[in-house]
């Protein structure tokens, strides 16, 4: 077999060669044959036979097809057989461990990526959980149900959402709801969303909650009470001083002819 045809030989490696082996003298080869390097006429054909030897020779079943062609007739075999030598034999056992070695790194690799993305998913789903866990937490148990009065500090839930008393300022409140937003409200129209948002939720109050509640409700509507009373009774002080006023600022009809 000529050399052209025998492609360990075109290669000058053993028919033994490693993968490693077989692309490192490929480099080496085109190094010096490869047309960009070397502007001899026979380089374009010498690159061309040292690429096909190297693909023939890294993959398997065109590499043992070639190695059967490569084997002599049984006729022109020799009577007697060759043993390989020590080294052959050495270097035969140090490729099959490097192939053994490397196929336990990609597995233990892919095993490694693959506990890595369920390590990652299940820390997904730990924090949605987290998540919600947290807005429940916010929505049923941090909501001051029982108050009879906006505190500043204390979440409530209106038909707006979950907010925050930041502060009240007299007849109005204000509040940061739980995208951040921040706003001022009447404190009587913020009063009667709440209350409605607590009917929503009063099926649910255990029966010493709903107590406390209906007593904080009515001290409440009292406050209420009070505090429309007391304006009923300025608006009526201010009806009076007006009315007085407008009296003090008319004549009777006697003195105007007495000072004629």
């Amino acid at each position: 077999m000529s050399q052209s045809n025998d492609y360990y030989a075109l290669l000058s490696v053993p028919p033994s060669a490693t993968t490693e082996e077989i692309q490192a003298a490929y480099r080496r080869l085109m190094r010096v044959w490869h047309p960009d390097v070397n502007g001899a006429t026979e380089a374009n054909r010498r690159a061309a036979l040292i690429n096909h030897a190297r693909d023939v020779l890294l993959d398997p079943q065109r590499r043992a097809a070639h190695d059967r062609t490569r084997q002599p007739s049984p006729s022109a075999r020799p009577t007697t057989t060759t043993r390989p030598s020590a080294e052959a034999v050495a270097r035969a056992r140090r490729d099959a461990a490097d192939r053994e070695r490397a196929q336990r790194e990609a597995t233990t690799r892919a095993r490694e990526r693959a506990a890595e993305r369920d390590a990652a998913a299940a820390a997904a789903r730990a924090r949605g959980q987290d998540a919600e866990r947290a807005r429940r937490e916010t929505a049923e148990q941090r909501l001051a149900w029982l108050d009879h009065q906006f505190i500043a500090g204390h979440w409530y839930q209106g038909t707006g959402g979950i907010y925050e008393v930041v502060a009240v300022n007299g007849d109005s409140i204000d509040l940061r709801f739980a995208n951040a937003l921040t706003i001022t409200l009447p404190k009587q129209a913020l009063w009667e969303q709440w209350l409605t948002a607590v009917g929503r939720r009063a099926a649910t109050l255990t029966p010493d909650q709903r107590a406390v509640f209906d007593r904080n409700l009515v001290a409440a509507q009292h406050l209420r009470w009070e505090a429309s009373q007391r304006v009923k009774h300025a608006d009526a002080a201010r009806t009076r001083a007006a009315a007085e006023a407008r009296a003090g600022q008319v004549i009777p009809d006697g003195d105007a002819r007495s000072n004629g």
